[in-house]
């Protein structure tokens, strides 16, 4: 038996295995949502934004990148429903997207990145079997594990191989950057360029993290402002001083957090078959994996998938709110 894994789905287990279960497992295809998730909406279209930015390799080929990406919002708010209520924090979100990336390529000058750095890798697939020896050690006889996804980006330096990350955050708190060694992402990505090391990290030692925080803007609509006056006032205060809205830092991640985190990928797995298996005896399967009532309401706010829980799979309420994802990549 081969589970099958990529990092938001890792990430979406540690943070609870009924959130996983909706999101990847429902209907053997996982469920998304058909509304608008106000939470995650600025850190997913920066983050495509962001690749885009990186491969154009003229200053009009990225001005014309910002561009495209607002074109996809505008294309992409056709084809969702939103909220009542959300009508205004989602033209701030707008000018957030549109700031953090007009900021970051005045701030940074991305042109120079390719000179600073010997080498730069952008978009780089990977798909690796973890090795057999953690899944047999977490009980996992019988099986495999492949985890696949796609690194945005990668350098090399004097002193070796870096991921590239960027992260959108409201604020940065003193311990915000000492947390990231626990990242299960970032490690999902260290392991696969140690898994990879000729073509994830130029065949080089494997560091760490050169980590790029972009912070959410804090300024508010004005009474009567309009949408427009409203994004050019934040992108103008993005571009007058980038300094207080970015904040880079390189973060060494050593072996022992890498080698933990495979251990963890292969407890995940073998969780998985056990929660598979033993849904068969449930007449209602998502009751089969663990719920972690505290997630219900986290940092991001509610969880995305909280409406299916509350209201146990009421068939109507999950055909109403939700959308098969489609081929299911898990099984």
């Amino acid at each position: 038996m081969q589970i099958v894994l990529r990092s938001s789905s890792i990430r979406a287990f540690m943070q609870c295995p009924r959130l996983y279960y909706w999101q990847w497992e429902h209907l053997g295809a996982g469920l998304e949502s058909k509304s608008l998730y106000m939470p995650f909406f600025v850190g997913d279209w920066v983050h495509q934004g962001m690749a885009k930015i990186y491969s154009a390799k003229t200053k009009k080929d990225r001005a014309l990148a910002v561009k495209s990406i607002l074109s996809g919002i505008n294309e992409y708010l056709d084809t969702v429903f939103i909220p009542l209520g959300e009508e205004a924090p989602l033209d701030k979100a707008i000018a957030t997207v549109r700031g953090i990336l007009e900021g970051y390529c005045l701030f940074y000058d991305v042109s120079k990145e390719r000179t600073e750095y010997k080498k730069v890798r952008i978009e780089q697939p990977f798909n690796f079997h973890l090795k057999q020896a953690f899944v047999d050690q977490a009980g996992g006889a019988n099986m495999s594990v492949l985890v696949h996804g796609t690194i945005d980006k990668t350098v090399l330096d004097s002193k070796g191989a870096w991921l590239w990350e960027n992260k959108t955050a409201g604020q940065i708190g003193k311990d915000h950057f000492s947390r990231l060694p626990m990242d299960a992402q970032l490690l999902t990505y260290m392991v696969a360029m140690k898994y990879f090391k000729e073509s994830l990290a130029f065949g080089e030692p494997v560091r760490g993290v050169v980590y790029n925080v972009c912070k959410k803007t804090q300024l508010r609509g004005k009474d009567g402002e309009s949408r427009g006056a409203l994004i050019q006032r934040v992108v103008d205060d993005y571009l007058t001083r980038p300094e207080f809205y970015f904040q880079r830092q390189k973060i060494q991640i050593s072996a022992s957090h890498t080698r933990a985190h495979e251990q963890d990928i292969a407890q995940i797995a073998v969780a998985i078959k056990q929660m598979r298996e033993r849904q068969a005896s449930y007449q209602k399967p998502w009751r089969a994996w663990t719920k972690h009532t505290t997630q219900c309401q986290n940092r991001y706010g509610q969880c995305n998938m909280y409406k299916p829980c509350l209201y146990d799979g009421r068939a109507d309420t999950v055909e109403n709110l939700y959308q098969l994802r489609g081929t299911n990549v898990q099984s």
